[in-house]
């Protein structure tokens, strides 16, 4: 994942805050984590997207804790996931 160029697009074109764009990022970082990837090579496929996302809705018990909020938890995965996407679709 390109850390960097995905949080300065998040401040640049999203008008994300400094503190927001990490936390996108940190959210991509993890779902690399979950999944044992690298969402650069991953997402390449037009399908790609669409299934992190079901995978993510699949896996939410074992990767959400007890307490957690998952609505919003998964929620926010997928909104990063979706935002990386679109990163990744300005810059190919």
């Amino acid at each position: 994942m390109d850390d960097k160029s995905f949080g300065e697009w998040l401040i640049r074109k999203r008008r994300y805050g400094p503190q927001s764009a990490r936390d996108m990022q940190s959210r991509c970082r993890r779902i690399e984590r979950i999944f044992r990837c690298d969402l650069d090579r991953v997402l390449q496929s037009p399908t790609a997207y669409e299934s992190y996302h079901h995978r993510l809705m699949e896996k939410a018990d074992q990767i959400l804790g007890p307490r957690t909020n998952r609505r919003y938890a998964i929620g926010s995965l997928r909104t990063a996931l979706k935002l990386y996407v679109e990163f990744l679709a300005a810059y190919r």
